[in-house]
């Protein structure tokens, strides 16, 4: 009797990759990209921007973070499972997602002096994002334009500026500002790509200067004695600058220039010994004058002394 050799081949195992990924949701931040989902089977998960794997995570973790993808331009991005057997999952709905380009400017504050706006700000948040500086100025200028009537008018009207300014730098002076007219002062960040940041605002307005103050005056003089010596009067004086002397008869409305700085005592010759006079003196220095001192000089009245019997006739 023949005997029949059967050999029984094993059916092959069906090999099934995981499943694709559920419940995926993506957010964005200025640090980067971070996906959630589900995944019920695999060893890890992939994250896709753009068609490529940018980064990987070990399940059962439910979250990815990248911080590499470039902020203001828009992705694409999946989820998908892996297993290290059966390899990648199908992947997970396609969503689209922008990382915002903003490490805004901050601490941006504004000195305000009569002669120009000092502007400064902080360095950014992610300075490696940040190519340049990008402000805008606006200043309250009176331009010229035509009124309904068509003639010619004068109003006021923000004029705009845009000054790029390095990375390194943190800080704008102003000084084409007016004196007394707002000036508005705007800033953003600008990444390689030319995308901008939000912009940061702040106002000021140049005060006017001070009022100039007045230089000190001299020092007024001080007048001692003033005395008659035969047709001459000798004035006694003090002072520290300079004297102009000027001279009235006694009661007189005006005074006249007698003498510009000169040595003390002063003698005025040629006087009349019987008639009296006002002095007036003051220091000066450039065009800065002191307040005025004046002195009186009268004669001496003559005493006429009678000695012995004084005799009256009798009508």
């Amino acid at each position: 009797m023949a005997t029949l050799f059967v050999k029984i081949r094993p059916t092959p195992r069906t090999v099934t990759a995981p499943s694709a990924p559920t419940n995926v949701g993506i957010t964005t931040s200025v640090n980067g990209v971070v996906a959630t989902f589900i995944a019920v089977d695999g060893t890890h998960a992939h994250l896709y921007e753009d068609g490529i794997v940018v980064a990987t995570v070990a399940l059962p973790a439910t979250t990815i973070s990248y911080a590499g993808t470039v902020p203001g331009v828009e992705h694409t991005y999946q989820v998908v499972a892996f297993d290290v057997v059966t390899g990648e999952s199908t992947a997970s709905a396609t969503y689209k997602a922008t990382r915002p380009f903003d490490p805004m400017p901050v601490g941006l504050t504004v000195t305000a002096s009569p002669e120009l706006l000092r502007f400064e700000w902080e360095p950014a948040a992610v300075p490696a994002a940040v190519s340049f500086w990008r402000g805008t100025i606006e200043r309250l200028l009176d331009q010229e334009t035509l009124d309904a009537d068509g003639e010619p008018a004068i109003v006021p009207e923000y004029v705009p500026e845009t000054i790029d300014l390095p990375t390194a730098t943190l800080e704008y002076l102003d000084t084409g500002s007016e004196v007394g007219r707002e000036t508005r002062f705007y800033l953003q960040a600008v990444n390689a790509l030319g995308h901008a940041s939000e912009r940061a605002l702040v106002r000021a307005t140049r005060p006017p200067p001070p009022p100039a103050e007045e230089p000190p005056k001299p020092a007024a003089p001080e007048v001692f004695t003033a005395t008659y010596s035969g047709t001459s009067i000798v004035i006694v004086y003090s002072a520290t600058h300079p004297v102009r002397i000027s001279r009235r008869d006694a009661g007189g409305s005006a005074y006249v220039l007698l003498a510009t700085d000169t040595a003390t005592p002063f003698t005025d010759e040629g006087i009349d010994p019987a008639k009296g006079y006002d002095y007036q003196f003051e220091t000066f220095d450039g065009e800065l004058a002191s307040a005025p001192v004046t002195i009186q000089a009268r004669p001496v009245p003559v005493v006429i002394v009678v000695t012995g019997n004084i005799h009256v006739d009798a009508d």
